[in-house]
């Protein structure tokens, strides 16, 4: 799974299922070759909020070994937004690799129907997740 045509289907995939392990419903999950976007039911209790912005790049590190810093920009940009300093926003970004590390599997299986679909509803995530138990 770790192709270049796959890396945004890793990342968006991350933050959809770290969100639903933080018990945060997730609304859709998008991609396109260039971009992608998770939106969520409700507001997102602040930890939770800096742990699913870190969760495209954690997912990328647990994946691939790698991410890229283009594609995790925006993502990052607004853990600095957020955060007081580098201290903080790094203990959130190893906590975030820590959890996505535990969830490699489920990562991989919601990315590969994001690749097959380009687009999951909540609902669709939640069916991909329930298939492992």
């Amino acid at each position: 799974m770790a192709g270049t045509a796959d890396a945004m289907a890793i990342h968006e995939a991350g933050h959809a299922v770290l969100a639903r392990l933080l018990g945060v419903a997730v609304r859709l999950v998008d991609i396109t070759q260039t971009n992608g976007s998770t939106d969520f039911e409700g507001e997102l209790a602040r930890f939770a909020r800096y742990l699913v912005l870190a969760a495209g790049e954690a997912a990328e590190i647990a994946v691939t070994g790698n991410s890229d810093q283009h594609r995790c920009a925006r993502d990052l940009a607004m853990l600095h937004d957020e955060l007081l300093d580098e201290v903080e926003i790094g203990a959130v970004r190893e906590a975030a690799v820590a959890l996505a590390r535990l969830a490699r599997d489920d990562i991989e299986r919601v990315a590969r129907a994001l690749t097959d679909r380009r687009s999951l509803t909540g609902t669709e995530v939640d069916d991909v997740l329930a298939r492992a138990d």
